[in-house]
């Protein structure tokens, strides 16, 4: 017995050394840092809030100055956490248009009516509001849509942008912190089948705001010698699993079929609120620009949804040398949302019934 008391000590010794040489060095020399501004995770200030529907969403009727890469904008949002122009603001009980997705859609680094949805509303004189928000899935998306249907919206614009295929079926997404901020996701483990999100996340909100807090470049007021240790250990244990979960990450089929499950369901609530449903897919733009694939292009066709393909808006505004993303962020810029709204535009405009009731002629300020 004692034999095998000091074994199992010496192996826990062991991984102890090991996991300090391979932790302290950095957090003495290069800690984790983030760019962030520290008043957005002030406890008395939080951005973001748990939600039991999609898991997490930004605060409602907040105004605050957000930062992407060096880009200041205003954020403000109203009583559903859509966002809108000015403090105080709220949507109408009932729009005409309403947008999900991500960052990408909901237009982190510029102001909301530089948006791709505002500048369609605009254009068509049409109400909208924008439920997007930062990291949000397709499946996300497809929950604020159910959150949010009373809105009873006559087009439902999804920005499609093409990392939510990985993110549809990942637990945790995508923000620059060692804790897991879980989303609803498709497993297919006994599967696919969907596995709803947590209820109640406000622990690991506050957990995420000490750490943003912990590791700001700005100011060393939240932080220690021990605090750094702390956070190089987490962050270090956070990357180890995030390898092993993409290791073990659904095909790329599978991935495409838990697609095609988010778009079914938002073609269903569309259906049932008469509305039409228009997937404005947005490819990765940073390498090569992709079409998207065959099976959603059949889609769209036999569901009677309307497929925008922004690849080819994207692959001319790189030919021509245009800036596509924020520099020192990437998300899109007010002249890439102002080509994506041009191709909505298009789309809309071409829909059987669609009605002209406010339609602006021109605006150059829209034009991409």
């Amino acid at each position: 017995m004692k034999t095998a008391f000091t074994y199992v000590l010496v192996v826990c010794l062991s991984v102890a050394g090991a996991l300090a040489l391979w932790i302290v060095p950095q957090a003495l020399y290069d800690p984790p840092r983030t760019p962030y501004d520290v008043s957005l995770f002030l406890e008395e200030n939080p951005v973001v809030q748990s939600d039991s529907r999609v898991g997490f969403v930004i605060r409602p009727n907040i105004s605050v100055i957000a930062f992407a890469g060096k880009v200041a904008y205003p954020v403000h949002t109203d009583g559903r956490s859509a966002r809108v122009d000015a403090p105080g603001k709220q949507s109408p009980g009932q729009v005409d248009i309403i947008t999900v997705g991500c960052s990408v859609s909901w237009g982190d680094g510029v102001e909301n009516q530089d948006t791709f949805t505002s500048i369609v509303a605009r254009k068509l004189g049409l109400t909208a509001a924008n439920l997007s928000w930062s990291s949000f899935s397709g499946l996300q998306a497809a929950e604020r849509i159910t959150s949010n249907i009373d809105l009873k919206p006559k087009y439902i614009i999804y920005g499609f942008f093409e990392q939510h295929l990985d993110r549809n079926v990942r637990p945790c997404s995508e923000i620059r912190s060692p804790i897991c901020l879980r989303r609803p996701y498709i497993t297919f483990a006994n599967g696919p089948r969907t596995v709803p999100a947590l209820a109640d996340q406000s622990d690991s909100l506050a957990e995420i705001r000490r750490w943003y807090r912990a590791t700001a470049q700005s100011t060393d007021a939240f932080r220690s010698r021990w605090t750094d240790i702390y956070w190089t250990g987490r962050e270090k244990i956070r990357q180890v699993l995030t390898v092993l979960e993409k290791s073990a990450d659904p095909t790329d089929a599978e991935k495409i079929t838990a697609q095609l499950i988010v778009l079914e369901r938002m073609k269903r609530q569309a259906s049932e609120l008469g509305a039409r449903l228009i997937i404005a897919y947005i490819p990765l733009y940073f390498t090569d620009v992709k079409d998207p694939a065959d099976a959603f292009v059949h889609f769209a066709q036999e569901q009677g949804a309307t497929l925008v393909n922004l690849a080819p808006a994207l692959r001319s505004m790189k030919a021509a040398g245009r800036t596509i993303g924020i520099p020192g962020d990437g998300h899109p810029t007010s002249e890439t949302h102002a080509a994506f709204a041009t191709e909505i535009l298009k789309a809309v405009r071409s829909l059987s019934g669609f009605a002209r009731p406010n339609e602006e002629t021109h605006s150059p300020s829209d034009a991409p």
